[in-house]
């Protein structure tokens, strides 16, 4: 099990990647990989995603964190972190060297944890470049159909601010609502590379159209945008029409 494996990795130093994603690791396993992450210095990429790691785990990989200073890509996508594990997490990454992205999509967090993790990237903008798990030289991701929320469009968000390589973003499928719609689309005002961006059937509604809408006249990429079977009013379908006649270039 984990144990095992981690016992091998701590004297191990020539594996860089690890892949352990849906392999039902507990909180008890992560903790034997904290302990590789504290002196284990070859590793720079491990993935955890699917895992029931829980805040518990979450509490031990953050502590690991803190003094681990080779793992650059990390992702905890769908762990079951949930608010107490990313306030651990927050905590870590203030102090962490080498990250430069992690994926913490998909967690049961609240907006405050959201916004937390999204607060300590931004103070080290010359370090992490994706809170999403996009590469930092990616120009497409896509996330359709993930189950995504309002709450994973504050993590979306983020990369789009900071992201200037990313050209084309799905997130078809998702129910990222009228609130996420909001964080999207205050980071679009100021995104200069995403051309096309797909957000058929998000649930935008009628607020979340008025405020693309409002993205969309000050935005200087998008080229195509797919809004359909979002249960948009006449009056929101409209308005968006009219910011796209308004750019026909």
């Amino acid at each position: 099990g984990a144990k095992h494996l981690a016992d091998m990795l701590i004297v191990n130093a020539s594996v860089t990647q690890v892949d352990l994603s849906w392999n039902a690791i507990g909180s008890d396993g992560a903790k034997h990989l904290a302990d590789v992450l504290t002196v284990n210095a070859s590793l720079t990429s491990l993935d955890l995603r699917g895992n029931n790691i829980g805040p518990g785990g979450a509490e031990y990989l953050a502590e690991a964190l803190r003094v681990n200073a080779s793992v650059t890509s990390l992702d905890l996508e769908k762990i079951n972190i949930s608010a107490a594990g990313a306030e651990h997490l927050a905590g870590a990454l203030r102090v962490n060297s080498s990250l430069r992205v992690i994926n913490v999509l998909r967690n049961e967090l609240t907006d405050e944890g959201a916004k937390k993790l999204v607060q300590v990237a931004e103070s080290k903008p010359n370090q992490i470049k994706s809170l999403c798990g996009i590469a930092v030289d990616a120009t497409s991701a896509a996330f359709s159909s993930r189950g995504l929320t309002s709450v994973d469009a504050i993590l979306l968000a983020f990369d789009l601010r900071v992201n200037a390589s990313l050209t084309s973003l799905d997130l078809r499928g998702n129910n990222i609502g009228p609130g996420g719609a909001e964080y999207l689309a205050e980071a679009l005002r100021v995104n200069a590379s995403v051309t096309s961006l797909d957000l058929e059937k998000i649930n935008i509604s009628a607020a979340g159209a008025e405020h693309l809408a409002g993205a969309l006249r000050v935005n200087s990429s998008l080229r195509v945008i797919n809004v359909l079977r979002n249960e948009l009013t006449d009056e929101g379908a409209n308005t968006l029409v009219q910011v796209g006649e308004s750019k026909p270039n």
